[in-house]
């Protein structure tokens, strides 16, 4: 185990419903969401086989304890992220989701510049510290993940929701919820190097007709919601993490006497 500000981490490399209930573990080492991304990515499972893996430890790991344990994509025990997937686009994609589904993204050193490392031991080779080496883009665009989970409570701390769309098989998809709607993170994940274009729906009661929605990863990117939908495409493994605007005239807002406090925390 590992020891966390808020009680004890297992590194259990499995899936770990039976360790994270109530009494169980404050959290675990997610191999199993490391699993899940890797396969994906490698073709070896679809996006619905992913969209089932994120919907069961949300419904049933100990949701606290979900929300604790950390989302890893490499450890000391397996090969770094660089050797098991080349394609850059692809890690930004993994990296993404390790900030946006719910868990605290665990960032092994030197991922975040880029560093190889095949099986033990050279997975555990010394941190390369020659910024020359370094592949400074990954490391601006893993800052802006860091951002976006410190700015958006939702991300932090929000329910899971997922939003499948057959329609498109290569997307996963699901917002992050809090208590009001503005807090609302919606994220479109596009698992494959084709362009996806299309209309995508929002089963969310307060994403009104006419709200726009910003991609946070993207600012130029923005969608408006027209009767619980929206048109947007994704280019070869994009990610959208599309939040509410709110709207810019005075004493005006699209969720003015809107509360719901009934939002899932896990569904």
């Amino acid at each position: 185990t590992e020891s966390a500000r808020d009680g004890t981490i297992g590194e259990v490399m499995a899936y770990a419903e039976d360790f994270v209930h109530e009494k169980g573990l404050h959290g675990v080492m997610n191999y199993y969401f490391r699993a899940t991304i890797l396969a994906l990515l490698n073709n070896e499972i679809s996006v619905a086989q992913a969209a089932t893996n994120f919907k069961r430890m949300a419904r049933r790991y100990h949701y606290p304890a979900l929300l604790r344990s950390w989302n890893m994509l490499a450890s000391h025990d397996t090969p770094r992220l660089a050797s098991v997937l080349p394609h850059l686009q692809q890690r930004r994609f993994a990296f993404a989701l390790a900030f946006l589904f719910p868990g605290v993204p665990l960032i092994y050193y030197g991922e975040e510049i880029g560093m190889l490392g095949g099986h033990d031991p050279a997975n555990r080779a010394p941190m390369v510290w020659d910024p020359a080496r370094w592949d400074n883009n990954l490391l601006e665009f893993l800052h802006s993940l860091a951002e976006l989970r410190k700015n958006h409570v939702s991300l932090r701390e929000g329910g899971y929701v997922p939003l499948p769309q057959p329609a498109f098989p290569t997307v996963l998809a699901f917002a992050r919820v809090g208590q009001q709607p503005q807090e609302t993170v919606v994220v479109l994940a596009n698992a494959s190097d084709t362009l996806v274009r299309g209309r995508f729906f929002l089963p969310l009661s307060g994403m009104f007709d006419s709200l726009p929605l910003r991609d946070l990863l993207n600012p130029e990117r923005v969608v408006r919601m027209e009767s619980g939908s929206f048109a947007t495409e994704l280019r070869e493994y994009d990610v959208a993490v599309l939040c509410p605007m709110e709207a810019k005239k005075p004493r005006y807002s699209f969720f003015s006497g809107y509360n719901n406090n009934k939002l899932p925390k896990g569904s």
